[in-house]
């Protein structure tokens, strides 16, 4: 498919998808979250690839909301692009494989949500992120959500009451990031992650990363149930008999992902 606000690169079970509208700082417009949609569609149905990694163009990993639209859109609340945002989340979550966020520029409002729908961040070292929009007299909507659930209250009512940026390593601390590495270190660290991904069964990661984020919000009893149904299923599959007899015949496994 040619997409026109993004690119979509496979490079054997690694699959590349990059924000490319580095004129305009890739924005998160409805155009560009439209496309990222199709183009996890995409990728979903791809069962060679096994891994996503999603970066920006150029020198902004994102800026979220096209500011000049908004400036051109009265009121306000007749703008549209929010409906193609939260599909773009709830796909990201539910994807099949992990998605590592490869950091390479500063990452603001929508731009911090998009690493926020990413089960992994990594970042260099010298690259900001943050949520400005109350100092445009907005609020962040989907993105807020998004940061309650990843970072204690206090910290996010930090960030979004007072629109301030944090450095990398700030954002390493309070879990935003995994690692912040130096420039020139990003790419090789997240194919190195990536490769430990692919190295794992895809049949686990698959159910492990559905049954993380399915039980987050449940209360504690169902959580459980649902962690304990999905290990059960798959301790029946394949993968899991080649993973145990691997493990005693000392020799790496070979997945099947069923």
């Amino acid at each position: 498919m040619a997409y026109q606000t993004i690119l979509l690169d496979r490079d054997g079970a690694i699959a590349t998808l990059t924000m490319n509208r580095p004129d305009s700082r890739n924005p998160l417009d409805q155009a560009t979250a439209a496309e990222m949609v199709a183009a996890l569609a995409e990728v979903q149905a791809d069962q060679d690839i096994r891994v996503l990694v999603i970066t920006g163009a150029g020198k902004i990993f994102c800026t979220g909301g096209d500011i000049k639209a908004y400036a051109r859109t009265r009121p306000l609340g007749h703008l549209d692009g929010v409906d193609p945002i939260i599909e773009l989340i709830k796909k990201c979550f539910a994807l099949r494989m992990p998605i590592i966020a490869k950091v390479q520029g500063s990452a603001l409002g929508g731009g911090a949500g998009v690493v926020s729908m990413c089960d992994f961040a990594i970042a260099a070292d010298d690259v900001a992120i943050g949520y400005p929009e109350i100092k445009l007299g907005l609020m962040p909507a989907t993105v807020a959500v998004l940061l309650a659930r990843q970072v204690p209250r206090r910290t996010a009512v930090d960030l979004l009451f007072t629109g301030r940026k944090l450095d990398a390593h700030e954002a390493v601390s309070i879990g935003l990031f995994n690692e912040a590495v130096p420039r020139a270190q990003l790419d090789g660290r997240v194919d190195e992650l990536a490769q430990s991904l692919i190295e794992q069964s895809p049949l686990a990661l698959r159910q492990l990363k559905a049954a993380f984020y399915g039980q987050a919000d449940q209360p504690l009893e169902r959580a459980l149930e649902m962690a304990v149904d999905k290990f059960i299923g798959l301790t029946s599959s394949e993968d899991a008999m080649e993973g145990l007899n691997a493990f005693m015949e000392k020799r790496p496994p070979n997945w099947r992902g069923r």
